[in-house]
C-alpha cells in the first residue's frame, strides 16, 4: 500500500542562517507494509541533509534513509518500502547548511 500525500514544496533558498524543517505524519495506519514515494531535488551551496525517519509511540527515532549535499541538477525519485502501525509516526527533516 503507498502513502499519500498530497504535495509538498520546500524551498530553501538565499537563506543566511541555517534551518530545519520537519515534515510529521499524523494519519492512524494500521499494521502493514506501505511504500513512501517521493521526488526530491538537492542543488546549491547550501544544500544539507533529506532525511526519512519512524519513530514508534515514545520509542527513539529510527533513520530509514539519507542523502546529503548536492545531487545534480535533476529530479530524483526514491521509494521506501515501511513496515508501520498505528503507533508509528514518519517524518522528512530537512536540513540547509
Amino acid at each position: 500500500m503507498h502513502i499519500r500525500v498530497k504535495v509538498i514544496h520546500v524551498s530553501i533558498y538565499n537563506v543566511i542562517v541555517p534551518c530545519k524543517s520537519i515534515l510529521i505524519s499524523y494519519e492512524l495506519l494500521t499494521g502493514r507494509s506501505y511504500c513512501l514515494t517521493f521526488y526530491y531535488h538537492m542543488l546549491g551551496s547550501q544544500m544539507g541533509d533529506l532525511t526519512v525517519f519512524t519513530q514508534n509511540g515514545t520509542e527513539a527515532p529510527v533513520g530509514q534513509w539519507s542523502v546529503s549535499g548536492v545531487n545534480q541538477d535533476e529530479w530524483k525519485e526514491h521509494r521506501i518500502d515501511l513496515s508501520l502501525d498505528p503507533h508509528t509516526k514518519v517524518y522528512v527533516t530537512i536540513y540547509n547548511m
